[in-house]
């Protein structure tokens, strides 16, 4: 009797749950447990673009990144016998529009050479007007080649003599040094030491990276050109056109952009992160940016200093 009543057990519950319904069940868990799978992996493993460089990262999206950077314009309110373009430094005398002013298109005034005192760091500031003849007078920056360059004056390339700047632009992406080469004469706040020689003559100086515990990491260097310095702003390679580009100076030591910054004692100028800086960098929406898309708006030896 009680095997009868376990046999017909038995046959009810196979004719209600039948043995295909339990494989069938089962094969479906199992999909759907490898397809959570998949897709918990696939999250998992997918990399952060914020940690990893875009292989097509063009100059144009980089432009775009660092934007906030187009502070400067060299050449502003002062007329240009050479096509228009950013020709290089030659010599105030010989070529004396191979040299040009810096604007801070933010400040709205010319940086040059401004005494600072004991207690303001470096002799660098920013004029009262941004006025037609004060920037004449402040047209004493010049933008010098690196050594090597076949069109570096003295080179013995034609194209590096006064006669042919126009053949021999300063162009985005190569490194270059900044220098400002005071007038022979004008007022008396170009005669420093820093500038003179010892008969009287003038000599240029140039910018460079150096710590400071007040004003701007930067200093006059006295061991001749620094090449450290980059203009960005367009495509590699492509001429600098003066007086209308609005453009970066990126500095190689310091892997960051020249700004207007207000600071508590010294120029209101230099690089984000230097200490004694108060207030907010202008312009505001600055970031930092990782050195490979500062990287795809240089020419390799650039790219290769970055690294």
């Amino acid at each position: 009797m009680k095997l009868k009543s376990i046999c017909s057990l038995v046959a009810i519950m196979l004719a209600v749950f039948p043995p295909c319904a339990y494989a069938q069940d089962e094969q479906e868990l199992k999909k759907t447990v490898v397809l959570d799978n998949i897709r918990t992996t696939a999250t998992r493993q997918r990399p952060q673009s914020a940690n990893t460089t875009d292989h097509r990262l063009t100059p144009e999206s980089a432009l775009q990144q660092v934007a906030f950077a187009m502070q400067w314009m060299i050449g502003a309110n002062r007329k240009s016998n050479v096509d228009g373009i950013l020709t290089r430094g030659v010599n105030p005398k010989t070529s004396p529009q191979s040299f040009y002013n810096l604007k801070n298109l933010h400040r709205k005034r010319f940086l040059g050479y401004e005494r600072q005192g004991t207690a303001g760091g470096m002799n660098i500031g920013w004029t009262d007007d941004a006025s037609s003849n004060t920037a004449e007078r402040f047209s004493a920056w010049g933008i010098f080649p690196k050594d090597g360059d076949p069109r570096r004056p003295g080179s013995g390339n034609p194209a590096a003599n006064s006669n042919g700047l126009r053949k021999s632009p300063v162009v985005y992406g190569e490194i270059v040094a900044i220098g400002w080469w005071p007038p022979q004469s004008g007022t008396i706040a170009y005669r420093y030491s820093e500038f003179s020689q010892a008969d009287g003559a003038h000599v240029p100086r140039f910018l460079t990276y150096k710590r400071r515990n007040v004003g701007p990491n930067m200093e006059w260097s006295s061991y001749g050109a620094s090449y450290e310095w980059v203009i960005l702003g367009g495509e590699p390679g492509t001429p600098v056109r003066r007086g209308e580009d609005k453009v970066i100076l990126f500095n190689l030591r310091v892997k960051k952009p020249l700004l207007f910054i207000g600071r508590q004692s010294g120029a209101n100028v230099g690089f984000f992160g230097e200490p004694g800086i108060v207030g907010k960098v202008v312009p505001r929406d600055y970031k930092d940016i990782e050195p490979p898309v500062w990287s795809r708006l240089m020419l390799k030896p650039a790219q290769d200093a970055i690294r």
